[in-house]
C-alpha cells in the first residue's frame, strides 16, 4: 500500500513537470513570436519615414529647379532687352558718324566755294592789268595792277584772320622763323634777323608757314683772324 502512495506520487511529480516544460516552450514561444513582430512593425516604421524624406526631398528639388528655370527666363529677357538696347545705340551712333561725315563735307566744300568767291576779284584785277598793259604795250599799268592786286589779297588775308609775320630787324624766334644761314654783321644785335628770304604767315595764335630768314653773327675779331692765318700757314 505504502508503494503504490510512493508510485502514485512519483507519477504526479512527473507530470507536474512534463506539464511545467510545456508552459515554458510555449511561453518561449510566443515571446519569439512578438519579437518577430516588434521588428516587422519597426521596420515598416523606418521603410515609411524614408518614403516620407525622399517624397519632401524630390518636392524640395522641383521647387528649387521651378526657381532656377524662374531665374533664367528673366536673366534672358534682361540680355535680349540689353542687347537690343545696345544694337539700337550702335545703329545711332552708326547714323550719327555719318551725318558728322557728310555735314563736314558740305562744310568743306562751302569753305572752298566761300574762298574761291573772295579770290575771283583777285583774278579779275590780274587779268584786266594784263589786258591794258599789252594793249597799251607799256609795263607801267601791270606792275600798278599787280601791286593793286597784292593789296587786295592781303586785305582778302587779313579779314580771314591770316596775317604775315614780321621778321626783318626781328630777335630770332624758333616759333615763328626757321634760319636757312648765318651772316656776319657789323649793324645788327647778335641772333637778329638781317634778311626774309620767304614770308611766313599766321592764322591768328597759330602757324601757318615759318619765315626763312637769315641771322646775324658776331663778326670775327683781328685778332681771332690772325691766329687762324697763322694756324693755316
Amino acid at each position: 500500500m505504502v508503494e503504490e502512495l510512493d508510485n502514485a506520487s512519483g507519477a504526479a511529480e512527473a507530470a507536474l513537470e512534463r506539464t511545467l516544460d510545456q508552459g515554458g516552450v510555449q511561453a518561449e514561444s510566443t515571446e519569439s513570436v512578438g519579437s518577430v513582430g516588434s521588428a516587422e512593425s519597426v521596420k515598416s516604421q523606418e521603410s515609411q519615414e524614408f518614403r516620407k524624406s525622399q517624397n519632401e526631398q524630390g518636392e524640395a528639388c522641383e521647387g528649387e529647379l521651378a526657381r532656377l528655370m524662374e531665374e533664367l527666363e528673366r536673366v534672358k529677357q534682361e540680355r535680349d532687352k540689353y542687347l537690343a538696347g545696345w544694337q539700337r545705340t550702335q545703329a545711332d551712333f552708326e547714323n550719327f558718324k555719318k551725318r558728322a561725315r557728310q555735314e563736314k563735307e558740305e562744310l568743306s566744300t562751302v569753305v572752298v566755294e566761300e574762298t574761291v568767291l573772295k579770290v575771283l576779284p583777285i583774278i579779275d584785277n590780274l587779268e584786266r592789268a594784263l589786258a591794258f598793259s599789252r594793249a597799251k604795250n607799256d609795263a607801267e599799268p601791270l606792275i600798278s595792277g599787280v601791286e593793286l592786286t597784292l593789296r587786295q589779297f592781303m586785305d582778302t588775308l587779313a579779314r580771314e584772320g591770316i596775317t604775315p609775320i614780321e621778321a626783318k630787324d626781328k630777335s630770332f624766334d624758333p616759333r615763328f622763323h626757321e634760319a636757312m644761314m648765318q651772316v656776319e654783321s657789323d649793324g645788327a644785335a647778335e641772333n637778329t634777323v638781317v634778311e626774309e628770304i620767304q614770308r611766313g604767315y599766321r592764322s591768328r595764335t597759330r602757324v601757318l608757314r615759318p619765315s626763312l630768314v637769315k641771322v646775324s653773327r658776331r663778326p670775327e675779331s683781328g685778332l681771332e683772324s690772325g691766329l687762324e692765318s697763322g694756324k693755316e700757314a
